[in-house]
């Protein structure tokens, strides 16, 4: 059995977070969490009003709001739009983490936040 954090089973809820993923690079990043035996977002382009946010995967039984960050977030209007988001989700209760486009750095984001992820069982 594979833990989902939803009803349904983790393959089923795997394919619906990757059709509503907006980039490749969001796709790539949650094939990676699968690969690696990580616990799934809950949901994904998940709106937040209160912060008006839309990260692009959130955890929602512990606060959490993922974002992957591809090259255009280095611009700076970009990363001072993404600063602010950061301080409204931030302001609501939810703790942000930030994956940039570089997969190689990837696994040490997963484990710093073991509670979110869980751990690596590859």
């Amino acid at each position: 059995a594979e833990p989902s954090p939803v009803a349904t089973p983790r393959h089923e809820h795997l394919q619906a977070l990757l059709n509503l993923c907006q980039t490749e690079l969001e796709r790539q990043w949650l094939r990676f969490v699968d690969e690696l035996g990580l616990t799934l977002p809950t949901r994904a382009q998940k709106y937040i009003p209160a912060a008006d946010a839309r990260p692009d995967f959130t955890y929602d039984d512990s606060l959490t709001a993922v974002f992957v960050d591809g090259p255009v977030h280095q611009y700076p209007d970009v990363a001072a739009r993404d600063r602010e988001a950061e301080r409204r989700l931030e302001d609501e209760g939810w703790t942000v983490v930030r994956f940039g486009s570089d997969q190689d750095t990837w696994e040490g984001v997963f484990q710093k936040w073991p509670d979110v992820f869980g751990r690596i069982s590859r």
